[in-house]
């Protein structure tokens, strides 16, 4: 978002290609500018106000009159733009790609790219115009912050010091104290101030939670505003201190899941009881959905269609992902819902519950087509089997239950000594069926026959997730250890631990193609990991209000009224 020059209209871009200015006095949506084939990742306004500049990760920038709702002009970058920067005469747009690692310079009067700046070792994240158009400021993720001469396209100084990718970077306006310096944001959870004059970095702010993905720069004073993922500090420049921290609240997620049409990462849990629909490749919230009154527990992609299935408590919910809209809520059980699970063809779902029973839906009319009953205890884990014949479900009743899909019949129930199994997942050629106990064992059953199954201790603490990955080779655990770990489906050997979440871990998935896994924690992250190296790949954390509001002494608010505005952010002093 940015603010246009007499600050009267305040322009957002997004995750659906447009562009909006709005009244930033009243909020009233003033134009929506649509023209990009992807995200548009940053805006910059021209001096005058009149004409707002936009780059784009489909490739482009664009320069738009905003009062016409009109794109006057297109200049092209060979890969996604991350930011562009105007010359103080508007004269002249500079573009960073963030795949190619080079910086474009368009002379806009000409429509043409007069000067290209290479050096960075990886794509560029950020540029802005030093106030006398004649540097550059680059930042990139190869940790470094780029100096350079807009006529020659020479470096003129390359500042090195951070650990991680620069996300933002400001210049001061005007000498401060005493020369001009840069602010810049990174990957390694600081902030650094340097002087633009030496190069030397003068300060290093601590303290942030995680990445800090921006920095902004109060044009009428030395305060900087920094945003991390747990939320705003503001900084006095000239001591380095922290002046304050307006914090969201807790987002613990509970459950995740990849879409098997576009890898698409889903997550849900916390005190905001929306489902957060993640981008993997901006490695961005692209959407949440709000319409659950309770928790999110679990969630699920339907195979080959954008629908996702919720549940919250005793309620279902169906969501068109292209839209965000719901399609049913299915509100037949009588208790909270712990799984819900497409079958693999995408007719129907199930969903177990602590009603002591599960029930097969036909998600298209939200008619419940069988009520299976049979437990005597909280059910746990549901799953169908590959060909959609058999569905699996787990109970705090010691038992497993084989259920014929078709018919609603039990056709089998296994024993399972001294253990519950929260969660039971079936191998995708149908031949096993794996379940995960609350003592931290993994149990493996070979339907073909009546035997008793192989057993290891894995976790130190209750499975809470099992799932296969797409070939069948390998099987992935989490548990409340705070660990997942990863096995051979074979053999069941332990191939990698994966450490690194700070809370209990709620759920796990195989992404499509079988080389990622995600994970949710009550840590408030998903994380994503990579299968062969078992490194984490990214940490993702659902987007929260910034609240800073003192309610001490306000009136007309009762206890459980006040509970919640502390929960989100509110302070009582």
């Amino acid at each position: 978002v940015v603010f246009s020059p007499d600050g009267k209209q305040l322009a957002s871009g997004a995750e659906d290609r447009t562009l909006r200015v709005w009244d930033s006095a009243t909020g009233e949506l003033l134009a929506t500018l649509e023209g990009h084939d992807h995200r548009v990742a940053s805006m910059v306004w021209h001096p005058d106000g009149q004409q707002l500049f936009s780059g784009s990760e489909d490739g482009t920038a664009k320069v738009w009159h905003w009062q016409t709702q009109s794109c006057v002009q297109t200049v092209s970058h060979k890969g996604a733009i991350a930011q562009v920067t105007l010359s103080s005469d508007g004269k002249r747009l500079a573009g960073g790609s963030a795949v190619t690692s080079t910086i474009l310079l368009w002379d806009l009067e000409q429509n043409a790219c007069i000067q290209t700046f290479e050096g960075h070792d990886s794509g560029v994240r950020t540029t802005v115009f030093i106030p006398n158009d004649q540097r550059l400021i680059s930042a990139s993720i190869d940790q470094t912050i780029r100096v350079w001469d807009v006529e020659t396209g020479d470096c003129l100084a390359i500042l090195e010091g951070h650990q991680g990718t620069i996300w933002s970077v400001v210049v001061s306006d005007n000498p401060y104290p005493h020369n001009q310096h840069i602010m810049s944001a990174s990957n390694d959870q600081t902030v650094k101030i340097w002087d633009l004059a030496s190069g030397q970095c003068l300060r290093t702010l601590h303290g942030f939670a995680a990445r800090v993905w921006s920095v902004a720069l109060n044009p009428q004073s030395s305060v900087l505003a920094t945003c991390d993922d747990r939320g705003v500090k503001l900084w006095d420049v000239g001591s380095g201190q922290c002046l304050k921290t307006f914090r969201g609240y807790p987002q613990v997620n509970w459950t995740v899941s990849f879409s098997p049409i576009d890898g698409t990462l889903a997550s849900g849990g916390g005190q905001d009881h929306k489902i957060q629909i993640w981008d993997m490749e901006q490695k961005r919230c692209r959407r949440s959905l709000s319409g659950h009154q309770n928790y999110v527990q679990n969630l699920c992609h339907h195979p080959t269609e954008p629908i996702l299935a919720s549940a919250a408590h005793h309620i279902i919910h169906l969501w068109n992902l292209e839209t965000g809209q719901t399609l049913y809520r299915l509100e037949e059980h009588k208790a909270p819902i712990w799984k819900v699970v497409f079958s693999h063809d995408g007719q129907y779902l199930a969903s177990s519950c602590f009603d002591q029973t599960t029930k097969v839906w036909d998600w298209r009319t939200g008619h419940c087509v069988w009520t299976l009953q049979g437990h005597s205890s909280w059910v746990f884990g549901v799953d169908f089997s590959p060909d959609g014949r058999w569905l699996a479900t787990s109970s705090m009743d010691q038992t497993i239950k084989l259920w014929d899909a078709l018919m609603g019949e039990c056709v089998r129930t296994i024993q399972v000594a001294d253990d519950q199994m929260p969660d039971v997942t079936f191998s995708p050629d149908g031949d096993y069926l794996v379940g995960g106990g609350v003592q931290g064992q993994l149990m493996m059953w070979a339907m073909n026959r009546d035997a008793p199954p192989r057993i290891v201790q894995g976790h130190a603490g209750f499975v809470s997730g099992v799932r296969f990955s797409p070939d069948g080779k390998m099987l992935a655990s989490s548990s409340h250890d705070r660990t997942i770990k990863l096995w051979d489906a074979v053999t069941l050997e332990c191939l990698k631990t994966l450490v690194g979440h700070e809370n209990m871990v709620s759920g796990v998935a195989f992404s499509a193609d079988g080389s990622m896994v995600a994970s949710a924690s009550h840590d408030e992250t998903v994380r994503v990991w990579d299968v062969a190296t078992g490194e984490c790949r990214e940490m993702l954390r659902s987007p929260r209000p910034y609240e800073g509001m003192n309610i001490e002494g306000a009136t007309g608010l009762v206890e459980t009224q006040k509970a919640t505005l502390k929960i989100l952010g509110a302070v009582d002093i």
